[in-house]
Parts: structure tokens; sequence; C-alpha cells
């Protein structure tokens, strides 16, 4: 929380609600789908818009901010990082758990930046719809995806997601 609050400027308040949400119960770290560095960006768009539609920018810092502290975690207590930072300490590893926190982000940025372009160019809901399905893999529930593109704040809202991931 200390890093949220003083580098990220998250408030305190909103930060323990955010907290206390991502980690309820057996749900512990909801929507927290990342693979290769790569979140799942239809975890990811559900879990986003519902804390920005809560808590608002500061929101989506504080999901974005708790699941790349606990990914960067993750990592550097299993795996090839895990190894590294139980037998040679944590400055063998450090770049390499950075590196792939990056890249969340990135592909953040790329996930979301398109469909942010798609819609700025006034592109088809349904020619939307196919290039995710192209550009994210399988869409588990694509008029989930519809109704929030069709939303009038859907714009400000992925711009918000670009700039917090910038």
């Amino acid at each position: 929380m200390y890093t949220g609050e003083h580098f990220c400027e998250i408030s305190k308040g909103v930060y323990e609600k955010v907290n206390s949400f991502i980690d309820i119960g057996p749900e512990h770290d909801i929507n927290r789908i990342i693979i290769n560095g790569h979140w799942n960006p239809e975890a990811l768009i559900y879990l986003a818009l519902f804390s920005y539609e809560r808590w608002g920018y500061e929101g989506l810092k504080a999901i974005i901010h708790h699941h790349l502290l606990d990914y960067a975690e993750t990592l550097a207590s299993k795996g090839k990082y895990g190894f590294l930072v139980r037998n040679y300490g944590p400055n063998y590893a450090e770049m390499g758990v950075i590196r792939f926190c990056y890249k969340v982000l990135d592909y953040i940025e790329n996930d979301f930046g398109k469909v942010l372009n798609l819609l700025r160019n006034g592109v088809s809901l349904y020619d939307i719809i196919q290039e995710v399905k192209r550009s994210w893999g399988t869409i588990q529930h694509p008029s989930d995806i519809i109704e929030i593109l069709k939303r009038k704040d859907c714009m400000e809202f992925l711009e918000n997601v670009i700039k917090v991931v910038q």
C-alpha cells in the first residue's frame, strides 16, 4: 500500500477498498490471468470497467498497481526467477521480474490501444469484434464486449486505462 500511496498517488481509502475487493475469498487476485507477460484483455476489461465505475481513475491505478505487485512477487518467488532469488539473491532476478512487469504494461497498452483507435476511426462494432478476436484470441463473451464498446464513455474509459499503464 505504501508504494501505491506515495508513488502512484492512490488514496489510502481507495487502495484499501480495491485491495479488499481483489483479494476477497476464494476469488483471490480476481481476473489476473497473465500468461507469458500477457494479461488476458477480456479478463482485464471487466475488472478495469468495474473498478472505473466504482472508484474512477484512481481505482484503475489501484487495480493495476495491486496486480503488478502481486505478479512481481509471484515471479520473484516461483519458477526460474524464484530459483535465482533463493540461490543467488534478489539482484540476479530483479531485471527479469521488472522486464516482465513492463511487458504486461506494454501488452495492455497495445491491446486497449487497438480498440481505442478503431473506435476513434468509426469502425463498425462487428469489425471491431473481429479485430479483437484476431488480436486478443478467443473471446468468451463477445456480447459483453459489444455492450462495453457501445457505452458513451467507452473511449474515455479506454483512454484512462492506457494513461494508467503509461
